[in-house]
């Protein structure tokens, strides 16, 4: 199994488990196996004005010639009905280079990794066709606009605290230079606070299997970031909304300043600067809070929401600033290279079904109490849906009486992911119900 595992700067921040009554602790011994794993590392690249310099102009004529890959194809189908693969493209791609010098001097993996990003558009396009959705053909891009480029072969990026970038040389840089497995590929890329690196390793990895069975309901929200099924509720950090103050001036500044000049742009890159600042605290909360409950439980059920037609609510803002899908997607590779499983529940009618008795208690979003009139069941309403998403899931809820919403197939849900548990060598990541 290959479960890529995305860090920010070095490693990824291991908690340790905290003592609790529903912590997931091994139990007498457990059984181990060996998985593949692909993981991420980035480092903080360091380059003086020569190295800054040359990385910028290479970046910029990969740019270049991915527009010219894309202007190509369009122009071979609307005049000729052809469709150019990326393998004819690079075929082009190696008499361009004997006939421009200044492309020549880009290494070519990262000349080639522009025909490959546009190889990935096109089939993304075709494949949003097929499925009914909003096409969104390839566009032309800026140079502002084209942020990194990879380098796809491999070697040794790695040397005695710097990174080894082919055609320039070692660099300078930061992060964790402990690392295990072999160095697959590398990716240049360009943000607001400069420059970085990401190394694609290939690593090896015993994966414990638990033999316990401490589960969870998850329900993720706007009031409390998720709430669990014991009535524990993990505060929402609302990152945006704190620096929207600074960014709301930003923005005014930045509009202000005439188009093309040098205050503009330093307007610009500081604007830049404030929003990858909030991305990365967003970010890191939700490690932080994905990585505290894989420690504690090796069984979460979560909902399956629709998080891109919720974007597009009123509430667009508040729930891009909450992150679920980067929180649900931290929880399903962390608790895979734990040995737990994530267990996706539909989302319909959690917040309007009593936990005790499965009645039906229709709700408005104002109503923040959940009081079932049949059986008088009452509490919040974030933790009244998380443990019909827990009883769902695996057919219990902690504290609650297991009514019509745990059917015979929650029944052998549970049994399926008990095995899965126990199963060796293969681990559970997520399971669909």
């Amino acid at each position: 199994m290959l479960v890529c595992i995305p860090t920010i700067v070095g490693s990824e921040q291991v908690l340790s488990p905290p003592d609790g009554p529903y912590t997931a602790r091994p139990t007498g011994g457990q059984a181990m196996s060996c998985q593949t794993i692909l993981r991420t590392v980035e480092f903080k690249l360091y380059p003086n004005k020569t190295q800054a310099a040359t990385l910028e102009a290479w970046l910029r004529r990969c740019c270049w010639l991915y527009n010219r890959a894309l202007e190509q194809r369009t122009k071979a189908y609307r005049r000729r009905r052809e469709s150019l693969s990326k393998y004819d493209q690079q075929v082009w791609l190696t008499s361009l280079r004997a006939r421009i010098p200044w492309l020549a001097e880009v290494p070519a993996w990262f000349a080639r990794s522009a025909l490959e990003r546009l190889d990935r558009a096109y089939k993304a396009f075709f494949s949003r066709c097929q499925a009914g959705d909003k096409p969104g053909y390839p566009r032309f891009k800026s140079a502002d606009r084209y942020r990194s480029m990879e380098f796809g072969e491999r070697r040794v990026f790695v040397r005695n605290r710097s990174i080894f970038v082919p055609g320039i040389g070692p660099i300078r840089a930061r992060g964790n230079f402990v690392i295990s497995g072999e160095q697959r590929t590398m990716r240049i890329i360009r943000r607001a606070t400069g420059w970085y690196a990401s190394i694609t390793l290939k690593t090896s990895k015993e994966i414990p299997q638990h033999l316990s069975f401490a589960e969870c309901g998850i329900d993720v929200g706007i009031e409390s970031f998720a709430t669990l099924d014991n009535g524990e509720a993990i505060q929402n950090p609302r990152v945006f909304r704190k620096a929207e103050k600074k960014m709301r001036a930003a923005h005014r500044h930045f509009s202000k300043c005439q188009y093309g000049s040098n205050r503009r742009e330093k307007a610009k890159r500081r604007l830049a600067r404030l929003h990858e600042q909030v991305q990365r605290q967003r970010r890191g909360f939700c490690h932080r809070a994905s990585r505290d409950l894989v420690n504690r439980f090796n069984c979460i059920a979560i909902e399956s929401l629709r998080i891109k037609s919720l974007a597009r609510t009123r509430l667009a803002k508040l729930v891009n600033d909450a992150a679920w899908g980067f929180f649900i997607y931290c929880l399903i590779y962390k608790a895979a290279n734990a040995g737990g499983s994530v267990v996706r529940v539909d989302s319909r009618g959690t917040s309007q079904t009593c936990p005790a008795c499965g009645a039906v208690a229709r709700k408005e979003l104002s109503e923040r109490t959940h009081c079932c009139k049949g059986c008088g069941f009452r509490c919040h309403r974030d933790h009244a849906a998380a443990m019909v998403i827990r009883q769902r899931a695996f057919g219990s809820v902690r504290g609650a009486i297991v009514g019509p919403v745990a059917s015979e197939q929650a029944e052998a849900m549970k049994r399926e992911v008990q095995q899965l548990l126990l199963r060796s060598p293969r681990t559970p990541s997520t399971v669909e119900l």
